[in-house]
């Protein structure tokens, strides 16, 4: 009898045991959700201070741009009403600059456009020549040219 009475405290424990087991891992979960609700909280208010910081730069952002556009727009009347006339004097120049660029474009165009055909007359000069030279070598060699006179010839 006394076996059965061990066996069912045995039971008993293990059951006792069963369930401070689940009431831990219960424990341990409310417990990290109690830890994850207050992160979420602190990541939530984090994430609220940073919106609001960044609003706050937005305004800080948009009044510099409105007075640093009042400032240029300020520094550009002050320029041109001190510059004017000398601004219009180089505005002409600069004018007349393009001008003589424009023509210089156009004669270095024309200079190179004479320059290839220049290089052409040069290279046909040379064929014909060469062809000349070998008619001289063919008259002299059939006897119609005296060897003194095939220079005369080649220089003409």
């Amino acid at each position: 009898m006394r076996c059965s009475q061990f066996q069912q405290k045995l039971v008993e424990c293990e059951e006792a045991t069963k369930g401070l087991e689940m009431d831990l891992r219960a424990e341990r979960l409310r417990t990290s959700s109690e830890e994850n609700i207050r992160a979420l909280k602190e990541s939530n208010s984090l994430q609220q201070a940073a919106y609001n910081r960044c609003d706050e730069l937005s305004s800080a952002l948009e009044e510099l741009r409105s007075k640093h556009e009042r400032t240029s727009a300020t520094v550009r009347k002050h320029v041109f009403s001190e510059n004017n006339n000398s601004l219009l004097y180089r505005v002409l120049q600069l004018s007349e600059l393009a001008h003589e660029n424009k023509q210089l474009v156009k004669q270095i165009g024309s200079l190179k456009k004479n320059c290839r055909q220049n290089e052409d007359n040069l290279v046909q000069l040379s064929d014909a020549k060469a062809e000349a030279m070998a008619a001289c070598e063919e008259l002299l060699a059939m006897g119609f040219v005296k060897d003194g006179h095939k220079d005369r010839l080649i220089k003409v």
